[in-house]
C-alpha cells in the first residue's frame, strides 16, 4: 500500500508539472470565441502508465499539444476509477462534414481536425507506454462517447458498427455507464464507454473512423473541460439508514432495468402490501427551508438493494406569454439549457397566445447519480417561467395519475410533510390543466419561495 501510494503521489507530481506547463503557454491557445464550434473527445489511459504518457516535466503531452495545436488536459483521478480521463479537444470554424468515416484502403488519410490528430498522438503514447510490459501484438483503445455520439457510432439496427468492424478488422464494442461499477466513476451519466481492439493497425483505423464520426455528429450533451474533480458537500453524503423522500416517483413503471423487488417500486405505482414510505427528514436551512446544495442529490435510501437507473421524465406546463422566452431567439435559449443540463428538453409549443405549452424534459439517470440532468433543466427553466420580482415561484407539473398517490400519502401524511418540511404550497390542482395534457395526468402546483425551489 505505501509503494502504491508513493507512485500516485509521482504521477500527480507529474500531473501537476504538465499543469503548471499548460498555463504558461502563449495567449493565442486560449480558449477562441464563442461563434467557433468545439470538438472535444476524452481518451482513457490506464493510471499506471499516466506518468508515462505526460512525460518527464510535461515533456511528451507538451509535445504533443506544439505539434498539433489542439489542447490536452489530464483530469484529475476519480475515486476508484482504474483509468484516467485525458481531454483532447479544438475549436473549429465549421465542421467539414463530407469526410468519409472510413476507407478501406487508406491508412494515412489527413485528420480532420486538430484534436483528432492529438488524439490519436495520445492513443500511440498510451499504446507505447504499455508495451513496456506488454508482449502482446494487440492494441486497446478506450474513448468515452455521450449518448448521442454513441448512437450514430451504433447507427440503426447497429449498421454502422457492423461496418466499421468489418472495414478496420478490428472488434468495437459500446457498454453504457454502468453506476453500479466505481470503474466507471470517470463516465459522466450519459456517457458510453467504447472499447477498440485488434492489431495496431485495425485499431488506429477504427480509432480514425470512431473519432471522424463524432467529429460529424456534435455531442448534444455537456462535457465539461475542467480537470479538478469537484468533492461533494459534506452535507451532501447521505448514509443509507436516511430517510429520503424517493425523488424517482416519475421513472416509467415499465422500465426493464429496474429490479423488481427495489423498493421504490411502491412508489412507481406498483404498491405492495406493508410497504412504507419513511418520514421525511432532509435538514432545513436557517430560514427553514430545503438546503439550496451546489447540486441537489435526488436519492433514494439504498436499503442495501441493488442499484437502479432507469428514465426520468418530468413534464412542466408553461404560460403562452413566456415560451418565447424559453425558447429564445433562433431556439438559443432552450439550446443552452440541453447543453448545460444535459437533458433532452422538448417544447410542445401550443402555437396559440392563449394556451400553454407543455415541456418535457427527460434524461436517463441512476439513483446514485451526484446530479440530476432533469432537475437541473427544470430549474433552468423556472428561472425563464418565473418573474424576477416575486417572492415565490410558481411550478405547474404533469404527473400521472396512477403515481400521484405516492405524492399524497396515507391521510396526505407525505404530501403534509412535504409542505412542512419546504415552507412550500404545494398541492394535487382541480385547475385547468393544458389542453394537450393526457386525461389521466394530475396537475400539481409548487409555489416555494425563490431560494428554496431546489
Amino acid at each position: 500500500t505505501m509503494s502504491h501510494a508513493g507512485k500516485r503521489t509521482s504521477q500527480h507530481r507529474d500531473h501537476d508539472r504538465e499543469d503548471r506547463d499548460q498555463k504558461r503557454r502563449p495567449a493565442h491557445t486560449q480558449e477562441t470565441s464563442s461563434t467557433d464550434e468545439l470538438v472535444v473527445y476524452r481518451i482513457l489511459c490506464p493510471d499506471k502508465v499516466i506518468g508515462s504518457v505526460i512525460g518527464k516535466g510535461g515533456k511528451l503531452i507538451n509535445s504533443i499539444r506544439q505539434q498539433t495545436n489542439a489542447k490536452v488536459k489530464v483530469v484529475d483521478p476519480y475515486p476508484g476509477a482504474e483509468k484516467r480521463v485525458i481531454l483532447v479537444y479544438c475549436y473549429v470554424k465549421h465542421r467539414d462534414l463530407k469526410h468519409s468515416d472510413i476507407d478501406a484502403d487508406d491508412d494515412d488519410r489527413e485528420p480532420v481536425c486538430a484534436a483528432q490528430n492529438a488524439l490519436l498522438k495520445v492513443h500511440d503514447a498510451i499504446v507505447d507506454a504499455l508495451a513496456v510490459n506488454s508482449d502482446s501484438d494487440d492494441e486497446e483503445a478506450n474513448i468515452l462517447v455521450p449518448a448521442s455520439q454513441a448512437a450514430s457510432v451504433i447507427g440503426k439496427s447497429g449498421s454502422v458498427i457492423k461496418r466499421l468492424r468489418s472495414v478496420s478488422k478490428s472488434f468495437i464494442k459500446v457498454k453504457p455507464k454502468d453506476p453500479s461499477d466505481v470503474t466507471h466513476s470517470c463516465a459522466m451519466s450519459f456517457d458510453n464507454f467504447v472499447q477498440i481492439t485488434g492489431d495496431a493497425r485495425a485499431v488506429k483505423k477504427a480509432l480514425f473512423a470512431v473519432s471522424t464520426i463524432i467529429y460529424k455528429c456534435p455531442s448534444k450533451e455537456n462535457i465539461s473541460l475542467e480537470t479538478s474533480i469537484d468533492e461533494l458537500p459534506p452535507t451532501i453524503i447521505l448514509p443509507s439508514e436516511l430517510p429520503v423522500y424517493p425523488a424517482s416517483s416519475l421513472y416509467s413503471v415499465s422500465d426493464a432495468s429496474m429490479p423488481s423487488g427495489h423498493p421504490s417500486l411502491s412508489i412507481l405505482g406498483a404498491p405492495s402490501h406493508g410497504s412504507h414510505v419513511p418520514e421525511f427528514t432532509v435538514p432545513t436551512d436557517a430560514h427553514g427551508g430545503l438546503p439550496i446544495y451546489h447540486s441537489m442529490v435526488p436519492a433514494i435510501p439504498t436499503y442495501n438493494t441493488p442499484k437502479c437507473s432507469g428514465e426520468l421524465l418530468l413534464r412542466v406546463a408553461c404560460p403562452a406569454d413566456k415560451i418565447g422566452l424559453v425558447i429564445g431567439k433562433g431556439g438559443v435559449t432552450i439550446k443552452s439549457i440541453r447543453k448545460e443540463s444535459g437533458a433532452r428538453v422538448d417544447v410542445d409549443d401550443a402555437k396559440n397566445d392563449k394556451e400553454e405549452s407543455i415541456i418535457t424534459i427527460a434524461s436517463t439517470e441512476a439513483t446514485d447519480d451526484v446530479k440530476s440532468a432533469a432537475v437541473e433543466a427544470v430549474l433552468l427553466l423556472q428561472a425563464k417561467i418565473n418573474d424576477e420580482n416575486e417572492d415565490r415561484m410558481h411550478l405547474r407539473l404533469l404527473v400521472p395519475a396512477n403515481v400521484i398517490g405516492c405524492l399524497i400519502g396515507k391521510g396526505g401524511s407525505i404530501i403534509n410533510d412535504m409542505r412542512t418540511k419546504s415552507k412550500a404550497i404545494i398541492y394535487i390542482s382541480k385547475g385547468t390543466k393544458p389542453r394537450r395534457a393526457s386525461s389521466s395526468d394530475e396537475l400539481v402546483e409548487v409555489c416555494p419561495l425563490c431560494y428554496c425551489l431546489r
